[in-house]
């Protein structure tokens, strides 16, 4: 019988256990759709105590597909610095980084 923190493949993405952060809408942008700075400490936390992955919350498409100022935007080339530093830290734990993409449509 497989245990909760036996390594497990989601198709071709390997999991060091079967440990997932579901994704959450932590409002951790400023308007600009940049990440706000306790973001990176609250993935680091989780990748530090060992979950297998992380599924960021929801983050725009574009800078129309935020339905909230502080929904973060990963649209844009902006947004690479921020999702590359989150992505080392987190790897650096052997604990994989999944984006949550969104657009909010007519509401946004």
């Amino acid at each position: 019988m497989k245990s909760l923190f036996d390594p497990v493949s989601i198709g071709s993405i390997a999991l060091k256990n079967r440990v997932i952060r579901s994704a959450t809408h932590e409002r951790a942008a400023g308007e600009d759709g940049r990440f706000a700075g306790f973001l990176a400490p609250i993935y680091t936390a989780l990748a530090q105590g060992g979950v297998g992955a992380i599924v960021s919350g929801m983050m725009g498409v574009d800078a129309n597909s935020r339905i909230l100022p502080s929904m973060a935007d990963a649209g844009t080339d902006a947004a690479v610095p921020d999702l590359r530093r989150i992505a080392d830290i987190v790897h650096s734990f052997d604990c994989k980084f999944l984006v949550q993409l969104a657009h909010c449509g007519r509401r946004a």
